[in-house]
Order: structure tokens, then sequence, then C-alpha cells
């Protein structure tokens, strides 16, 4: 920054005689008269020095406002600030101090949303690259900040999941809270158009309502082997009413779940959980909709309803759930749940 005013070292001038004196006027004269005093023009005017002392030019008054107007305008400069501009784009967001004085350091913080990932950094419209933060140093001027986020393409986690199938959602969701895994131990395999069984129904239903084994070892049915991995899944929807069985013996653990069978198990897991189950659909608008069994027509009618299972113009209620459909249920329950 250059002033607009410059200060001269001062200077002291000796008077010598009383011949006429030009001085510039920041110089301060000194004098030491011998004798009562001395007339003598300084600058074109006269002055009368006597004794000793010292005289400036009474127009060292402006030099002073001069140094007012420079030291104010120093202030103002000081103050000065910019504003630091920054532009919201779908994907993240862009943060930092929107006003900064002369000179100061800015540090902005660049986040992008879930699923996203940084692509790049603008400032001024010169990148600076795929950065997570960065410091406008010594601000001198307006200064605009931008980001380009882009999606983070989804990877599936099993090599039978395409990311474009629509239970997708529904398999990552259950998959990433260990309610349903894999059906190999050597590679990553889901088999969405595999049948589930009737004892994997309500043991992935006891992993999403966090049942620990260790409080269930009794065996209500009789055809359920105590120490298995499904017995204390099965003793639990059985003491929480959640599950019948065919018959107060006969649970049919190895039996294929049904659709119309899922529904009502979800309807009873959701008044065990405490939540209303009143909703109900129109059966009728399906075209077989009539095959629903009569025992299990509130409870689809309910599913129905809040879309816990979700279907267009048939129903296949007594048709083995596959299961990719038993993804697309639990997800949808959760949801609906919230």
């Amino acid at each position: 920054f250059s002033a607009p005013f410059t200060f001269k070292t001062e200077k002291d001038v000796k008077v010598t005689s009383t011949a006429p004196l030009t001085v510039d006027e920041d110089v301060k004269i000194t004098y030491d008269i011998q004798g009562e005093s001395i007339d003598i023009t300084i600058n074109d005017e006269k002055v009368t020095l006597e004794g000793d002392g010292s005289y400036i030019d009474e127009s060292e008054t402006k030099e002073d406002e001069a140094y007012k107007i420079f030291e104010y305008q120093m202030m103002q400069w000081r103050n000065l600030k910019f504003y630091v501009f920054y532009k919201q784009t779908t994907g993240g967001t862009v943060e930092g101090l929107a006003n900064a004085r002369i000179g100061q350091t800015v540090e902005i913080t660049i986040t992008p949303d879930e699923g996203y990932k940084i692509v790049d950094v603008l400032v001024n419209g010169k990148s600076v690259g795929a950065v997570e933060s960065y410091k406008i140093r010594n601000v001198k001027a307006n200064t605009t900040v931008s980001a380009v986020f882009e999606k983070i393409a989804p990877v599936s986690p099993f090599v039978d999941v395409d990311v474009n199938a629509p239970y997708y959602d529904a398999v990552v969701y259950v998959y990433e809270n260990g309610i349903i895994n894999g059906v190999s131990e050597t590679e990553m395999v889901f088999a969405p158009n595999t049948t589930m069984t009737r004892a994997m129904f309500v043991t992935v239903l006891g992993r999403m309502a966090g049942v620990d084994m260790a409080d269930f070892a009794d065996v209500t049915f009789a055809d359920c082997e105590a120490g298995s991995w499904y017995a204390p899944f099965v003793e639990w929807a059985a003491q929480a009413g959640i599950v019948n069985g065919y018959s107060a013996e006969s649970f049919g653990p190895m039996d294929e779940i049904t659709v119309e069978q899922a529904a009502v198990i979800l309807y009873r897991f959701a008044e065990y959980m405490g939540y209303s189950t009143a909703a109900d659909a129109d059966l009728a608008n399906y075209a077989d909709g009539a095959q629903v069994s009569e025992w299990a027509a509130e409870q689809m009618k309910w599913a129905l309803a809040n879309n816990i299972y979700v279907s267009d113009t048939t129903l296949d209620p007594q048709a083995p759930a596959a299961r990719s459909l038993v993804a697309e249920m639990l997800y949808n329950l959760s949801v609906w749940m919230g």
C-alpha cells in the first residue's frame, strides 16, 4: 500500500544572521539571540526573535491536519472488508467466513452430502483440486468459491444383486443391518430369487428386533430342534405371540414361508412393537385378491395399505416368498415404523 502523503524528517536550522530565511514547512528553527531581539524574515513573513528557543512556521499546522487525514485513511484501509461468496450446488456445501478484512486469511470447508464426493473446488474460477478445506491467504479482493460434487456410483455388496434391481436398496438395508446375510461363506452371493424357510424368516425378524438368543433356550414346538440356529428365535416369536405354528406342537421350520404367512407374522410383530394396525386395503383391487386365505385377509390388507407389501395387479398370497421379497418387506416395515 502506498500512502498518499510524505512526511520529511525534522531538521534544525540555526539562525546565524538577520538575512531572509526560506525553509520547508516541517523544519524547526532554533535560535540563541545575543541581545534584546532581532527582526528576521522567514518564508516572506517578518518574525521577531529574542532570547533562545525555537520557531516553526505556522503553516506546520497544515501538516498536522494532513497527518490526521492520513491516519484516518490508514484506519479506513486497515478496516476495509472484502466479501467471499460461496456458491452452493447439489451434492454438498461450501462454508467459510462471509467477509474478511484486507490481509486476513479465510479458511473454507467443503463438505459433500452422503453419497456424494468432491470432484473439484474453484476459487475465482481457478481449480485448487478436490480438497475438503482450503485457505485464502492475504485477502485483497472479493472472492468467489464454488465446488463440484458428483454422486458416488453404488457398489453392490453381492455379485448377484444389480444396483438397478428394484430390491437393491432393501437388500443393502438388510445386509448392512445384519438382518439377512449372503448364502455362501466363500462368495458374496445373496440368491435373491431363492425362497426362504419359516425358520429363517423368524430368525431374520428376531435379528431385526435385537433378540438375545441366550434368553430363549426353551422349545415350544416339538419339530424345532433345541440348540439349532433358529430355535431361540422361534421360541421368542412364540412367547411374544408373533407365531402360533400350525398347531401347538408343529411349526414347520423348514417349510417355505408364503407371502400371506409373512404378512401375518409382520402384522403381529408390529402389534408386538406397539404400532397401530388399523389401516387396510381392498383385496378386490387385485386379480387374485379372493385367493387370500381368510385367516390372513386382515393382515394382507394392512400390509398393502401401509406399503409393507407392494404389488400392482396380483398378490400371489400362497406363493413362496423369495429372499428379495422378504428383504423388501422388512425394509418397508422399517420405513413404516420410522
